[in-house]
């Protein structure tokens, strides 16, 4: 028994964003959403049936808690942008100042690939990286991987704490709204949670979704990284990104959508994080005529292409599969269904990743342990903090 979706129910409720002006008055939430056309016949083999089981999905209605935004804003509140490499964060940070949030003047300059902008805080990039090199195994951008609970959280930790609060209590003396942006926020979001939380600021995610096909080609031709460790890069900070932002204000953000209409998009960004009254038509305008252009794209993927590459694996399928349809508004994000599933795709990544670590550490090894010296083996695996039988 394989977890399969029940497409009795085709009937999608679709939201039209036109018109920046009639946002406000859409009953936008109340528009009922079910699967769409190309998740038919999919079926899951990925998801662990124990767990979850079969699982019919039928038309889902929801509407967010409206009334708690207008309680959010009694304070000082900050939108935090979460995505991979090369999945759109700096264009829909940037974007975010059409609908009023500050991006302070200490900005990582631009580069080469991203001529644009990175619009990322640079000292908040640098408290992460400093953070992720701590780590008893550390992070580096390109390596795959997780950070503990533990250790995000852990007291040793504390000059990262403090540094972090005076760089975002210095950004919010002047400003009601303030967005940072960083890939890295995906592994250590725990670390800044406990920070947002300590501070009692107001938190909203926005998270940056892109065909994985497009990212690993654009990472193939900058950084020369192998197709394989992209989409395992790919899959961390996506599932990091769905499982760590669950019960906050959230909403996810297909980056070619933005490219595609732009209004459509920040449209949808300003009404979920409670913002449309700050949302300035001159600046959508701005960003839309000005800041976008075509060499922003240098590929644009559709949800089937994944599956005509027989090179992408199953589970990055399957992701992406849902991306693409909490993207369109055709699934709830919060719904219990979408938790579950995301849940439990994050357990198999896990064991994943964790089988793959070991045979790296064996193959690092295979060398001493081919010559013979088979009594060293526990003290090799065991350097590495992984035990084999």
């Amino acid at each position: 028994m394989c977890l399969c979706f029940d497409t009795s129910t085709d009937d999608i409720g679709q939201t039209h964003y036109s018109e920046v002006e009639q946002l406000a008055n859409k009953d936008y939430w109340s528009q009922g959403i079910a699967i769409s056309s190309h998740l038919k016949n999919i079926r899951f083999h990925t998801i662990r049936e124990s767990t979850v089981g079969n699982i019919p999905v039928g038309i889902k209605r929801f509407a967010p808690e409206v009334d708690s935004a207008a309680e959010r804003r009694k304070g000082k509140s900050i939108v935090v942008v979460l995505g991979m490499h090369r999945s759109g964060t700096s264009v829909i940070t940037r974007g975010l100042t059409v609908i009023g949030v500050e991006l302070g003047d200490r900005l990582m300059p631009p580069a080469k690939g991203n001529e644009r902008g990175f619009f990322e805080d640079i000292d908040l990039h640098v408290i992460n990286r400093e953070l992720c090199n701590s780590l008893r195994r550390p992070l580096h951008w390109h390596t795959p991987g997780f950070a503990r609970l533990s250790e995000l959280l852990d007291k040793k930790n504390a000059p990262f704490r403090r540094r972090a609060m005076e760089v975002l209590q210095h950004r919010l003396e002047t400003s009601e709204y303030f967005g940072i942006k960083d890939p890295a926020f995906c592994r250590t979001l725990p670390f800044w949670q406990s920070i947002f939380e300590e501070l009692q600021l107001n938190i909203s995610y926005v998270i940056a979704a892109r065909n994985p096909l497009s990212v690993v080609q654009s990472l193939g031709k900058r950084d020369n990284l192998p197709p394989g460790k992209c989409y395992r890069l790919w899959l961390d900070h996506v599932l990091l990104s769905i499982l760590g932002t669950q019960g906050a204000c959230r909403i996810l953000v297909d980056y070619d959508l933005l490219l595609t209409n732009p209004s459509k998009q920040i449209s949808r960004i300003a009404f979920r994080l409670g913002l449309v009254e700050r949302l300035d038509p001159m600046r959508l305008e701005d960003f839309s005529q000005n800041f976008l252009d075509k060499r922003l794209r240098h590929t644009n993927f559709e949800v089937e292409d994944i599956y005509r590459d027989q090179n992408v694996p199953a589970l990055v399928r399957t992701v992406s599969t849902l991306l693409s349809d909490l993207a369109a508004d055709n699934l709830n994000l919060d719904s219990e269904y979408v938790t579950e599933v995301f849940a439990d795709l994050s357990k198999q990544a896990h064991r994943e990743a964790e089988l793959l670590h070991k045979l790296f550490v064996v193959f690092r090894h295979w060398n001493p342990l081919k010559q013979g010296n088979i009594q060293d083996q526990p003290a090799y695996i065991e350097q590495d903090g992984v035990r084999l039988r």
